[in-house]
This record gives C-alpha cells, sequence and structure tokens, in this order.
C-alpha cells in the first residue's frame, strides 16, 4: 500500500512542478498586454486643460485618474506582480484543469485508499483491545485530515514560483489598471489579513471535503472505487447546493451576493470582495459537516458490524 501511495505522491509531484515551469518558461518576466495605447492614452490625458479633461470625462465615463495615468505611465517596463502570475498559472495553465473542479482528486486518492484498506480489515478489533472507541474516531479524523497536506504543498509551490517568477513584485495595482487582473486584489495589498483568510479558508474547505468523504465511507467502504466515485459525486452535490441553495437564498433574503460563497472561485476570489463573509461561511460549512460525520460514526456496534 505504501508503495502505491508513494508512486501517486511522486506523480502527483511531478505532474505539479513540470506544469508550472512549462508554464513560466514561455512567459517573460513582464506578461503585460501590449499598452502602448493606454499609455498614449494616459500621455494625451495628463497634457489636457482642465476643461479639455472636464470634458473628456464626460464623454468616455470610467476614464482614468490622473493618479492611474501616472501609474501607467511610470510602470512600464515592470515586471509582472505576484497575483497576476498566481492568478494566470491557476487559470490558464494545466492547472486550471484541477484547481476547483478535480483538486479533491489529489487528496480523494490516497484518503480513500488508505481508509477503505482499514475499515476493511480487522484493524479496529485489534485497536478496540487497547483503547477506547471514541479514542479510534478521534485517530480516524486526524488520519484522514492529514492528506489535504498535498493540495496546500501544490499550492506552495505554486506560490513560491509565482513569486519567484514576479522578483517578489506584491504591487497588484499596475495589473489591475492595464492588465484585466480584477479590483479584489488590491485588497491584499499592504494588508496582512486577507492572506490569513486566504490560507483558513482553503484549509476549512478542504477539511470539509474530508468530512464529506468520511460520511460516504461510513456507510460504504467495501469497494475502493465506488467509494472514490461517490465521494467525488458528494462533494459535487455539495458545491451545487451551497451555491445554488445557499448562494440564492443569501442573496434572496440578506442582499448578500451568490459570487460572495463561491466556493468555486476558492483559490482565485474571482469577485470575492467581502473576506469576511467568505471565511464565516466556511467555518459554518466545516462545522455543519463534521456534526455530520461523527454523527454518522456515533454508533460502535454498527459501524463494526458495517466492516464484517
Amino acid at each position: 500500500m505504501k508503495k502505491k501511495l508513494m508512486v501517486y505522491y511522486i506523480i502527483i509531484g511531478l505532474v505539479c512542478i513540470v506544469s508550472v515551469n512549462l508554464y513560466f518558461s514561455f512567459l517573460s518576466t513582464s506578461v503585460f498586454i501590449d499598452y502602448e495605447e493606454e499609455i498614449t492614452q494616459c500621455t494625451e490625458y495628463l497634457n489636457f486643460s482642465d476643461a479639455e479633461r472636464e470634458k473628456y470625462d464626460k464623454t468616455y465615463h470610467g476614464s482614468p485618474s490622473i493618479e492611474e495615468c501616472e501609474y501607467v505611465i511610470s510602470g512600464e517596463g515592470k515586471p509582472a506582480s505576484f497575483f497576476l502570475l498566481y492568478e494566470r498559472v491557476m487559470t490558464e495553465g494545466l492547472l486550471m484543469w484541477i484547481f476547483p473542479f478535480f483538486a479533491p482528486l489529489l487528496f480523494l486518492f490516497p484518503l480513500v485508499y488508505t481508509i477503505t484498506s482499514e475499515l476493511n480489515s480487522n484493524y479496529i478489533k485489534y485497536y478496540l483491545l487497547r483503547k477506547k472507541y471514541k479514542q479510534y474516531i478521534f485517530d480516524l479524523f486526524k488520519k484522514s485530515y492529514k492528506y489535504i497536506v498535498i493540495v496546500l504543498l501544490i499550492l506552495a509551490y505554486v506560490i513560491i514560483a509565482s513569486l519567484i517568477k514576479s522578483n517578489f513584485n506584491m504591487d497588484p495595482t499596475l495589473d489591475v489598471l492595464v492588465n484585466s487582473l480584477g479590483r479584489e486584489t488590491l485588497m491584499f495589498y499592504n494588508d496582512y489579513k486577507p492572506y490569513v483568510i486566504y490560507f483558513v479558508v482553503i484549509i476549512l474547505n478542504l477539511l470539509t471535503y474530508v468530512n464529506i468523504t468520511l460520511i460516504v465511507l461510513r456507510y460504504n467502504h467495501k469497494n475502493f472505487l465506488i467509494s472514490m466515485i461517490e465521494s467525488f459525486l458528494a462533494i459535487y452535490l455539495w458545491w451545487v447546493f451551497t451555491f445554488v441553495i445557499v448562494g440564492v437564498q443569501l442573496d434572496k433574503y440578506m442582499g448578500i451576493m451568490s459570487e460572495q460563497v463561491n466556493l468555486l472561485e476558492m483559490y482565485t476570489w474571482h469577485s470575492i470582495t467581502d473576506p469576511n463573509i467568505y471565511l464565516i461561511t466556511n467555518i459554518i460549512y466545516f462545522v455543519i459537516s463534521l456534526g455530520i460525520a461523527l454523527y454518522a460514526y456515533r454508533d460502535k456496534e454498527k459501524f463494526i458490524m458495517k466492516g464484517e
């Protein structure tokens, strides 16, 4: 079993490293779009008189401010920011097929493989000769939670690679102005709180997926492949429920747009402008899923009989 898991980890690691490196190898250190037109427009705008500028603003709604134009002109030749590179590699490279739709599979394979092998053996009977059932359930959850590290390590590699490629440029302002990077990215500039919330949300979200998987395995762990498919489908149904049901109700009764709680934007934060709402929502999801999972394993006798 350990050899199969080791081969899996090596394959996942190589796919991640190769895909990120290949994507970055086709990029120059400055991956801005050709914004000569923006520079020309900003130069003309700065040379306008006050009357001409006022007329221009009325004619072209959403025209840049003087400060923005000065920033665009002074930013020519700057390397792309970390945020642009991170967003691009997560949405345009090979990883776009993994995050977010197939990210659960990264840890589902080793998780389901390990837990089904354990539950289909006599391990629990020998365990209960030495320790209590509650301790076994605690160890089962702790053992299962550790597999989210696979996703976290991949994200850590993408982050480090993006930092190096950007020459540690952490200012997304220019990319927001000329590169179609979402304005929500600006909340990360010079503020540590969004970073903390970003990683806490990802961890809570992944742990919620583990809880869902443990619920599935409680009732079906005889066949590894079937358990894998059922766990994956259960997570997809959870996505649909949180977006269609929860999101719509929040929009209807609280005026919170469904995009603000969209789990599919967990890695890129597109359209997410209130980190606190996103954090609170994911805390609630985790607590609910944990409660259901613990409830599913409450009966020791039924659980042991299911494994026989």
